[in-house]
């Protein structure tokens, strides 16, 4: 909540900048000499905001990052080996890995996982399917990010000089969404972890609710990305 709440400032204190630069830009008073290191001075901060909110929404998403692996830890994976270990099939190939071992090392395998690798492939398919989402949402926001700053400072650029000059075409055509609008998307990014977590503890059968969480999950993500442009 509060990497979520100093992004938000970021975003704020950024479109602050703007109006610096346009206030700048039109008073007499600081063109000629003092034009310069204003313009390089708020360059500086432009691309340090930029570079802060990238770290932050990385942050925040290596955090999200975290929390679907402890479901998928802490939850799924628990309730896949235990389903495993309930067929015959399995039991007896366990038990034959358990003698080979204690022959060769005097110990045992420690779980269903290490015997059957099929078992391993299994659980991060489904890892891979929570990260995706997520990855995705956090690429469309870093490249959001990385716009609204190159946009910035080429404004700079170009108001610093008296308005002579032309934006590039990618900047000029881009917009950032307002600062509410990339707060929005964050929280319900959080939500949509959150749900997981909080269904996935109290699903009566976890595997076979699984498919359905994982889809809500995903579409959730999917919908803030969209409307983000992504």
């Amino acid at each position: 909540m509060l990497a979520r709440t100093a992004l938000t400032g970021l975003l704020l204190t950024t479109v602050s900048a703007c109006a610096l630069v346009q206030g700048a830009a039109n008073a007499p008073a600081t063109r000629g000499s003092a034009a310069a290191p204003i313009s390089n001075a708020l360059s500086a901060r432009i691309l340090g905001t930029g570079q802060t909110q990238t770290a932050l929404v990385k942050a925040l998403f290596a955090q999200y990052s975290q929390q679907v692996d402890a479901v998928l830890d802490n939850s799924w994976t628990p309730a896949f080996t235990d389903s495993l270990l309930s067929k015959p099939a399995v039991r007896q190939l366990l038990a034959k890995g358990k003698s080979s071992s204690r022959n060769k090392s005097g110990k045992a395998p420690a779980a269903a996982a290490d015997v059957i690798p099929q078992a391993r492939i299994q659980i991060e398919q489904r890892r891979a399917a929570l990260h995706q989402p997520l990855e995705a949402l956090q690429a469309v926001l870093l490249a959001k990010v990385d716009s609204q700053t190159r946009a910035m400072d080429a404004m700079n650029t170009v108001l610093s000089t008296g308005g002579h000059g032309l934006l590039p075409a990618d900047i000029s055509q881009s917009a950032m969404p307002p600062a509410a609008a990339l707060s929005s998307a964050l929280n319900q990014a959080a939500e949509a972890v959150r749900a997981l977590q909080n269904d996935a503890a109290h699903s009566a059968s976890l595997l076979s609710a699984w498919p359905q969480l994982s889809s809500a999950y995903r579409s959730k993500l999917q919908a803030v990305t969209e409307a983000l442009g992504g």
